[in-house]
């Protein structure tokens, strides 16, 4: 039996990295530490938070909030997703949505950038996305919405005139 591209694209897991960080000017700076992030499909956070005792909505050492999230409205952040997207000119009406970001972890929470990534129905690769960009220090955050052409070798290109 075959999946359905909707089904190819895998609806949780973990994924793990560093980051890392150098200015030269106009005196030496240098972080690199080791981080981790959720991805989810925000229809199925609260399947994903049913799975270990150590994960919920209420004070667990990994907390899910909505409010953590786009503004600090205690609305699903699917439906706060969708509406932040049709503010930003994207039709994610219909498909499913995607988020990879962090979760409070023992009651902190550092997140300078959450991605939402958009596969309309029945694709298993994006056709959009809006990354949430926060000056953790001055709570701005800020939302560049991104779209995909598919470049060589379909890979994806992101289509923005900001240079990042």
């Amino acid at each position: 039996m075959r999946a359905s591209a909707e089904q190819a694209v895998m609806s949780c897991a973990i994924a793990q990295g560093r980051v890392w960080h150098q200015r030269l000017q106009p005196f030496t700076h240098r972080f690199d530490y080791p981080l981790w992030m959720v991805w989810c499909d925000l229809e199925k956070i609260d399947e994903l938070l049913g799975r270990h005792w150590a994960w919920g909505r209420a004070w667990r050492p990994v907390t899910f909030r909505d409010r953590d999230y786009l503004d600090d409205r205690c609305v699903p952040l699917a439906e706060k997703v969708q509406q932040k997207a049709a503010t930003l000119g994207l039709d994610w009406s219909r498909g499913r949505t995607f988020m990879l970001g962090q979760w409070r972890t023992f009651g902190s929470l550092f997140n300078p950038l959450v991605l939402y990534l958009h596969f309309p129905e029945g694709q298993s690769q994006p056709d959009s996305m809006i990354a949430e960009v926060q000056n953790t220090p001055w709570r701005e955050r800020h939302f560049y919405p991104l779209t995909f052409s598919c470049g060589d070798n379909d890979a994806l290109v992101v289509d923005h005139p900001k240079a990042f």
